[in-house]
């Protein structure tokens, strides 16, 4: 994400916010809209993220998070099969303007500091040792497999991961901060009426490492 966004004078916290001041906004607008882990568009994603809620609006805003773990224990036994040993395309090139239609298109330098990247599908988390669905919005492509059909796995996956029993919605109240993992969970924003209302959340994230193949 662009470095505009984070907090001055300490550029490990990212606002995200709809907030403007002295008209220059002073976080991202609608990040995190849609089913994702935080990095799974870069080499290295992150480990954790923590974010913390300074400004909310009277309704809406609140965060989905997806257990991940769950989600690749409940699949049936022939996807299973389907994704052993495979990887996924993650690819911010591809679908930066889906996601950020609000945003400017990426440059040429911004491109080739995003190159797609490949993870497994299913991910062994280096902690626990168990095995996660690892899927999210910018996944795009499976590898050894015809595009259309590989498109089709990953929409088909996107759709299962978030089921209503592996979610749990967390209703923000001021202050509250919220840990989690990446490499078992995924979260999504939820809209709120951003022309009439202010949130204001700090962000910051854990640095992680390569995703291991299950």
């Amino acid at each position: 994400e662009p470095l505009q966004y984070n907090l001055p004078g300490h550029p490990e916290i990212f606002v995200v916010s709809n907030v403007e001041e002295g008209g220059k906004a002073l976080g991202m607008k609608r990040a995190g809209w849609g089913w994702h882990t935080d990095g799974e568009d870069k080499a290295i994603p992150n480990a954790g993220s923590m974010l913390y809620a300074l400004e909310l609006p009277p309704e809406g805003g609140d965060t989905l998070f997806a257990d991940m773990y769950a989600a690749y224990e409940a699949l049936d036994k022939e996807t299973k099969n389907l994704i052993s040993g495979r990887k996924a395309c993650f690819s911010r090139i591809r679908l930066h303007h889906v996601h950020y239609p609000h945003l400017p298109a990426l440059t040429e330098e911004d491109e080739a500091k995003r190159p797609d990247v490949w993870h497994p599908l299913a991910r062994r988390h280096p902690k626990s040792g168990r095995t996660a669905l690892y899927i999210g919005r910018w996944a795009c492509a499976i590898e050894g497999m015809p595009e259309k059909e590989g498109a089709e796995l990953v929409r088909t996956l996107q759709e299962f991961a978030v089921r209503p029993e592996f979610v749990y919605r967390h209703r923000w109240r001021l202050r509250d901060a919220v840990l989690w993992d990446n490499r078992c969970a995924q979260h999504c924003a939820t809209p709120f009426d951003d022309q009439k209302y202010r949130r204001r959340m700090h962000r910051t994230t854990l640095e992680g490492q390569v995703p291991e193949m299950a």
